[in-house]
């Protein structure tokens, strides 16, 4: 990866992801897509799981009417312009699912950052505090 940091955009992988859904005609589909595979596989690769943080980041904004914010410009114009995008608990729970298994043993990208000593943790917080978001009623 160019460009590697525990920001939820400081990774090549996530830029990539925004392109992704800002040019897709169902962006969630994204999501479930990516859920599919790690049922199918039992495992979830870097690209992948950078793109179940960035959604996780949308959706969060989402349920949390921007307390969490992108900080991305091109998320926010786009989340601004789907503004009446309804969630349904089927969504969240796919999204806290896919979340979690980004945290877990059969992550690659979790391999990698707990080769990290100064940044795992944060890492394992920034994660942690989008399920958070996305669990709160």
């Amino acid at each position: 990866m160019g460009a590697w940091g525990v920001g939820y955009f400081e990774n090549d992988s996530a830029l990539d992801w925004i392109d992704e859904i800002i040019h897709s005609e169902d962006a969630f589909q994204l999501l479930v897509d990516i859920a599919e595979g790690i049922e199918e596989y039992d495992q979830v690769e870097v690209d992948d799981a950078c793109g179940s943080i960035v959604f996780g980041l949308i959706i969060a904004s989402i349920v949390s009417r921007g307390k969490v914010e992108v900080k991305h410009p091109i998320l926010e114009e786009w989340i601004k312009a789907n503004e009446g995008i309804e969630l349904g608990e089927d969504l969240k729970v796919v999204a806290i699912d896919v979340l979690n298994f980004s945290l877990s043993d059969k992550s690659e990208l979790k391999d990698l950052w707990s080769e990290n000593e100064e940044f795992y943790q944060k890492w394992v917080n920034l994660v942690t505090q989008l399920v958070t978001a996305i669990s709160a009623k």
